[in-house]
């Protein structure tokens, strides 16, 4: 059983497909059992997780963080950055885990902002991007630890279900900007 943040299990997810949730447990092992970074560079991971939770954010974007980042990213001379593996899996499963959610209550879409947290946590855990491509990927991720914030705080279904599909549309543009 995969549990998440505040005791909430992928059952508590609703994920109600049995072959469903067997991909989704593989795809999290795969994760889990993949490459590992020198205990320095973990330790620059760790910082990079508790710089993007918070004020960094905010002071890094301003005002409108959709049009902010979206201003702000770029392609490696018109290519899509290559990104780690680790990263692009990660986004991979935050887009499953929407994708298989079937979200009934505002407690229903906390539980699946606080299971696409979790995946976020490893994303950047273990990124072992550099340079450019390393900028542009927090230039994306940035706006997307926003909202995954704002979804584990939703009071209402309705909110719930909009910054679902602003989530899900920012996972869609990453496709745009790495391969």
């Amino acid at each position: 059983m995969i549990l998440f943040n505040n005791n909430t299990t992928l059952d508590s997810i609703s994920i109600s497909n049995r072959p469903l949730k067997m991909v989704f447990f593989f795809a999290i092992g795969g994760l889990l059992l993949g490459c590992k970074e020198s205990p320095k560079a973990q330790q620059e991971d760790r910082q990079a997780v508790e710089v993007t939770e918070g004020t960094a954010v905010e002071a890094h974007h301003g005002g409108d963080t959709e049009a902010s980042w979206l201003e702000a990213i770029s392609l490696d001379q018109g290519a899509k950055w290559a990104a780690n593996a680790e990263t692009t899996s990660g986004v991979a499963q935050m887009t499953f885990l929407i994708a298989n959610t079937k979200a009934e209550s505002a407690g229903d879409y906390r539980n699946l902002g606080d299971g696409l947290n979790e995946i976020k946590n490893y994303i950047v855990k273990e990124c072992t991007m550099t340079g450019a491509s390393h900028d542009n990927l927090h230039v994306w991720l940035y706006p997307l630890i926003e909202k995954v914030g704002e979804l584990q705080k939703v009071e209402t279904v309705e909110s719930g279900r909009t910054l679902t599909d602003d989530i899900k549309g920012h996972l869609d543009k990453y496709y745009e900007y790495f391969i």
